[in-house]
């Protein structure tokens, strides 16, 4: 639940009723970026699937700190629409590392989902990772 707490013409402040934001992501409209100054230099329109984090990475606040994740739906864009470049935290390739961050995703998962994106026509993969070892 959320509430919006402003000060109105006469310096009062007015608290909004709680609301529940919606669970159906795909009713929020996606954001006019041609209003910004900027986007046109860009050449790519960013996407967002889901709002919150399904994961609790010990270095990660928000992560963390969710409380619930919402997604788009499958249709609501990705390789069908003209997804060109994905961009993945993977944070390690050693399963022992992504267990201790408690990332819960495997190595393997990690390949798949990167297989997988292949075969469905976006080439344009780029992901952060630490090296075994490393820092």
């Amino acid at each position: 639940m959320s509430v919006v707490i402003f000060r109105d013409e006469e310096v009062d402040l007015v608290e909004t009723e709680p609301r529940k934001p919606p669970e159906d992501l795909d009713d929020i409209p996606w954001p006019d970026i041609t209003l910004t100054n900027d986007y046109k230099y860009y050449g790519l329109l960013p996407i967002l699937t889901g709002r919150g984090c399904p994961f609790g990475c010990t270095f990660c606040y928000e992560g963390a700190n969710a409380k619930r994740v919402r997604r788009h739906s499958v249709p609501s864009l990705m390789a069908d629409a003209g997804l060109k470049k994905i961009f993945f935290g993977l944070e390690s390739e050693s399963d022992q590392v992504l267990k201790s961050y408690n990332k819960k995703t495997t190595r393997k998962m990690a390949v798949d989902v990167i297989d997988h994106c292949v075969e469905s026509g976006i080439h344009g993969i780029s992901g952060k990772y630490h090296l075994r070892g490393t820092s």
